[in-house]
């Protein structure tokens, strides 16, 4: 027991006599770690300086859900043979709706969109390349001719060629990673928070404007696209109709004063006929007055699908990193490197002498 205590004493005593060591060994160092230190307190300090301000543009919106069917305006269609859709998200659904304004097709579609600036026109892709000064920096790549890059309005994107593709999904890619959050407020409820970060206060908020309205018409076309369709086909039928109905209602009377003064029974044959075929028109007429006028209630009843809530307004918030701030992690960094290199060299020191 008592050779037990005498080892435990040893020990403490060799990583006292350890921590002697080391303690030294940085106070023979001292000077180094201050000029390290106040390197990196000066560097820190000079970041603070030249760092921009990081803008934050947020954009909360409703997502309309009607559920499923359209009460009994569905049900007196289903008798017609008219779908009125309505079932509930599809694609938009849960959390899709989120993963979707992330996506390639909607942010692409957001920096091709242009967008009035101090009364000029001009594509957002093309700010985002100018306020990150990439220009500049194709320039001195590898890659000559990208510096060259200009995208133009309601150019076909089959003639973009790999260079402007590539640069677009670059972008797209950066933006999505570092830049754009998307994310419900709650998840018990359908309000989804839209936020961008950039260093550009103009391109941050209308780029969040214009991402949420391409996600929206992508979602409203989505949603609407089988009411239009029959609103459409159920239009062209009525217009058909109705012509058919003019010309027998026409023939019908032409027919009538034709045989006005004709007695017999088979002359009034052609009458007959046509004056049926005027009755059955005029019901036929009837019904897709009706359905038409459901078809139009459901494409009402679906449009908006999107409700803004709050939008971004100048001046936006922005962030920075303050001198002090800066300042201080510099100094914290810079004598915490100082230190675990000296640290190291000393170990491998030690580690040679025992060789």
């Amino acid at each position: 027991m008592s050779e037990q205590i005498s080892s435990d004493e040893i020990t403490l005593k060799e990583l006292v006599q350890k921590i002697k060591e080391w303690v030294r060994y940085f106070k023979s160092k001292l000077k180094i770690i201050i000029i390290f230190g106040f390197l990196g307190f000066a560097v820190g300090l000079t970041q603070a300086f030249l760092d921009k301000p990081v803008y934050k543009a947020e954009l909360v919106l409703a997502l309309e859900d009607k559920g499923a069917g359209g009460g009994s305006y569905a049900g007196i269609a289903s008798q017609f043979g008219i779908d009125l859709g309505g079932a509930g998200g599809g694609a938009f659904s849960g959390e899709n709706t989120i993963e979707l304004m992330k996506s390639r097709n909607i942010i692409e579609k957001a920096l091709l969109t242009p967008v009035e600036i101090d009364g000029k026109k001009d594509l957002l892709i093309n700010r985002f390349i100018d306020f990150n000064e990439l220009r500049k920096k194709w320039a001195k790549s590898n890659r000559p001719g990208l510096e060259n890059i200009q995208y133009v309005e309601n150019e076909d994107r089959k003639l973009f060629g790999i260079a402007k593709d590539s640069v677009l999904y670059t972008v797209y890619k950066g933006i999505k990673k570092t830049d754009l959050t998307v994310e419900k407020i709650d998840k018990k409820l359908s309000i989804i928070k839209v936020t961008l970060k950039s260093k550009d206060e103009i391109f941050a908020k209308y780029f969040t404007e214009v991402l949420v309205n391409a996600a929206s018409d992508l979602y409203v076309l989505t949603k609407t696209q089988k009411s239009k369709k029959n609103l459409e086909i159920l239009e062209e039928r009525l217009d058909s109709v109705k012509r058919e109905l003019d010309k027998n209602i026409y023939a019908a009377a032409s027919t009538k004063d034709q045989n006005y003064n004709i007695i017999r029974a088979k002359g009034n044959i052609s009458f007959s006929q046509k004056q049926l075929n005027v009755q059955v028109l005029t019901t036929m007429y009837g019904e897709l007055i009706k359905n038409t006028e459901i078809a139009k209630y459901t494409l009402m009843r679906e449009e908006p699908l999107i409700q803004i809530i709050d939008t971004p307004i100048f001046p936006l918030e922005k962030t920075k990193l303050g001198k002090i701030k800066g300042a201080l992690v510099g100094g914290i960094l810079g004598t915490f490197f100082i230190l675990l290199a000296l640290a190291v060299v000393r170990l491998k020191t030690i580690f040679l002498t025992k060789l």
